[in-house]
């Protein structure tokens, strides 16, 4: 009895050289997170082939090595926690809210998709629309990487990258929404951005968390108060901006939808119109946009007073009603914000409008009243 009695602390000890053994043999297994991720979340008597196999488990848009590292990071953390992980080998984010509605949304089961809020009346087809706003950019963080950017880019100061921090944030944000829309089948069917390089990188960052395609549109960045301050809209709108060739070596799976296919539009209302025309005939639609596509939603369409909450990588809740052949009736819901940056989330109104001048563009436009949301 005495040989074979186990001496204080060997339980733990044994789990740790086990947990040792295990990230041994998943380094000597480059995929082996995403495998073993994938394989926990298919069903028992799911096919392990098939497009609905590939939709939900696979992702193509490929990330950089430092993402790859960041994500590596966090598989270790899951594993050693004992966490579920998603699709990608990643720990969800816990959310958090602006205000508004999506208080309610955001202590919500995950798997619980995102209805209830604002429903149309019965009989009445209304689509939710979740319009993102790009991760945090590099010319708007001093220093020498800053410096180093702006030397280089020349002429194109209007449409810089993201930081490190802003592809984090865009992919907290993507987890939150996919684990709040995990109950759905197929939430989305392709995710629709800017053509500015911030909006395609977090639209990249959605793509692969979802495993969907992108499509450019044009209109979509015309509301950006950069554009507009660098007079660039007075030019051939997207002569100066990333070419198709461009996009598609910045992400593989973008597809360029033609600039006439939209037409002109205040700048300010491009994106909410575009939207209303993207939300016809479908039951969700997901686009990544800026700020002021956000804001212009809030204010024109669904009539909110003063500033919407804007958020780096915040998403706008919003559902569309066809109210007839060529109107839309909108409805804003809150913004959720997944990041953990202590940046966001903030509140938008006249006391609040230096915490929204991190573009400085826009602080020619003009300071609305204070928001007052009405659910």
């Amino acid at each position: 009895q005495a040989c074979f009695r186990p001496r204080p602390g060997a339980f733990a000890q044994s789990l740790t050289c086990g947990r040792t053994l295990l990230r041994g043999r998943m380094a000597r297994r480059p995929n082996a997170s995403l495998e073993d991720a994938n394989m926990a979340n298919v069903p028992q008597d799911a096919p392990r082939t098939g497009a609905t196999f590939e939709r939900r488990y696979s992702h193509r848009c490929p990330l950089k090595e430092a993402e790859r590292g960041e994500h590596a990071r966090l598989d270790d953390r899951a594993e050693s926690l004992g966490r579920a992980v998603t699709p990608r080998g990643r720990v969800p984010a816990r959310p958090s809210v602006a205000h508004g509605a999506g208080a309610a949304l955001a202590h919500a089961a995950p798997g619980t998709a995102l209805h209830g809020v604002g429903e149309p009346p019965p009989g009445q087809h209304a689509c939710e629309v979740f319009v993102v706003r790009h991760g945090e950019r590099l010319d708007e963080v001093p220093g020498p990487e800053r410096d180093r950017w702006m030397r280089a880019c020349g002429e194109r100061s209007f449409d810089p990258p993201l930081t490190a921090r802003g592809q984090r944030q865009a992919f907290d944000s993507a987890r939150m929404l996919f684990v709040r829309l995990q109950a759905v089948p197929k939430p989305f069917d392709v995710i629709y951005t800017s053509p500015l390089q911030r909006c395609v990188s977090t639209a990249a960052a959605f793509a692969e968390v979802f495993g969907l395609p992108m499509r450019v549109v044009p209109a979509l960045g015309e509301c950006c108060a950069a554009l507009r301050a660098k007079n660039k809209l007075s030019q051939p709108r997207w002569e100066r901006l990333m070419t198709p060739e461009d996009l598609s070596r910045l992400c593989p799976t973008v597809t360029f939808l033609e600039p006439d296919t939209v037409p002109d539009e205040l700048y300010l209302s491009a994106a909410a119109t575009c939207a209303g025309r993207l939300a016809r005939g479908r039951e969700r639609l997901l686009v990544v946009t800026h700020r002021e596509g956000i804001r212009s939603l809030a204010a024109r369409k669904a009539h909110v007073p003063g500033r919407a909450p804007a958020p780096l990588a915040g998403v706008g809740h919003f559902s569309c009603r066809q109210a007839g052949a060529d109107g839309e009736a909108w409805e804003f819901h809150g913004v959720l914000n997944g990041s953990k940056d202590p940046r966001g989330p903030r509140v938008a109104g006249a006391a609040d409008a230096a915490a929204f001048a991190d573009d400085p563009a826009e602080q020619e436009l003009e300071v609305a009243e204070p928001i007052v949301l009405h659910f």
